[in-house]
């Protein structure tokens, strides 16, 4: 039993930072998740296999304070000649539903003020990217681009 004030404080302190969230070596914290770069250029489900290599996914983005930090991660590319960086969302058209947008990691599609809706010509599934200039997400074929992505998993102790 700890009967020392300053032996009961340490104890205290110590139990608040080992359970305040915190990432693995080579990812960052912001809020109550971590993200990192992957600098493969990619097609998006390729991407999205590399962050699930990893228990994570493709960056979900949920405010503009969450798109900003995702953006300045991404922006850590060298090796992006398009300057756009896959993210986790994608969009599928149906007779059934129309056009509905979904996030890879399953959280609610609750963020889209910077979306670009492009006229489609078909029905099935497209992808967006961020754009590194801008706050922009551009709508590509999942499979027509070979972009830089940013992964996303919980925070340790989440």
């Amino acid at each position: 039993m700890i009967t020392s004030p300053l032996l009961l404080g340490a104890a205290l302190l110590l139990s608040a930072l080992s359970a305040s969230p915190n990432c693995d070596s080579g990812w960052n914290l912001f809020e109550s998740s971590c993200y990192t770069l992957s600098a493969t250029n990619a097609i998006w489900s390729d991407a999205e296999a590399i962050c699930q290599q990893s228990n994570a996914h493709l960056v979900s983005l949920h405010s503009d304070e969450e798109l900003t930090f995702a953006t300045s991660v991404a922006a850590e590319g060298k090796n992006n000649p398009m300057s756009y960086f896959w993210m986790g969302a994608y969009a599928n058209m149906t007779r059934a539903e129309g056009l509905k947008a979904y996030w890879t990691d399953g959280s609610k599609f609750d963020f889209e003020k910077n979306m670009m809706w492009r006229d489609r010509l078909g029905w099935g599934a497209t992808c967006y990217a961020g754009a590194l200039h801008s706050s922009m997400w551009m709508e590509y074929e999942c499979d027509a681009h070979k972009l830089i992505s940013v992964c996303k998993k919980p925070a340790n102790g989440q």
